[in-house]
């Protein structure tokens, strides 16, 4: 383990710090912005029907307990990065302590905030309203639903995904478990954005474009962000 954060890793700016401000505005101005009533994006693209057929749970039931388990997914993983510096301070390691729990500040708030303007601005109807009418055509379920429009794209795989890529991060780094117990984290972490996606698909919550997208936006914010401004 890794005692002192090392001199030649760049420590949290005041450039981030001031980011992290304008993020957390950014976030209260988005609370307050109504859901859209009206549908913008339309269509799903190709590959989203299909992956829908084969990855859709067969039962609300089923749906519902992908859901859960996707929340449970969600919230270990946004919360680890957190504990993980509180675990560095309780051993005495302060000044990594600080350094691990603004970075992942910085990295949860910018995926949450991607998050809230894409789906404020997309206005993508999830898939679970596209039931079908008598004529065969899709039809949508009520307007008055406040989260029907926000499936663009996945929170939870963004989240997810920046919680696990920060753990990855660090791990390494700071070299915090011998060479076999990291491996196996290591791949813990990556899979669990992975689970989450397709737990949300099953769920009927997201559609597989919006999955691969959180994925990738909470991949950048939770691993490339942070490694390569801080440890390359």
């Amino acid at each position: 383990m890794i005692l002192q954060w090392s001199q030649d890793w760049a420590r949290f700016s005041t450039a981030e710090t001031l980011l992290v401000g304008l993020l957390v505005v950014l976030l209260v101005a988005f609370v307050e912005i109504r859901p859209r009533a009206t549908q913008v994006w339309e269509r799903p693209i190709r590959i989203d029907d299909a992956a829908r057929e084969r990855l859709r749970a067969s039962s609300s039931a089923r749906r519902r307990a992908c859901g859960r388990i996707s929340d449970t997914l969600l919230w270990t993983f946004t919360v680890g990065p957190f504990l993980l510096a509180l675990a560095l301070h309780a051993a005495g390691i302060t000044d990594v302590a600080i350094q691990v729990a603004l970075l992942s500040t910085l990295a949860v708030l910018a995926a949450s905030g991607a998050n809230r303007v894409a789906t404020t601005v997309a206005g993508r109807p999830r898939p679970y309203t596209r039931v079908l009418g008598e004529d065969g055509q899709p039809k949508r379920k009520p307007d008055e639903h406040p989260e029907r429009l926000r499936s663009f794209f996945s929170g939870h795989t963004a989240l997810t995904a920046t919680g696990g890529g920060l753990l990855v991060v660090f791990i390494v780094q700071l070299q915090l478990l011998p060479m076999l117990p990291m491996l196996l984290a290591v791949r813990l972490c990556i899979a669990a954005p992975i689970a989450v996606a397709l737990l949300r698909v099953a769920a009927d919550r997201h559609y597989l474009s919006d999955v691969i997208v959180g994925w990738m936006v909470g991949s950048l914010c939770g691993a490339a962000f942070p490694y390569l401004v801080h440890f390359t």
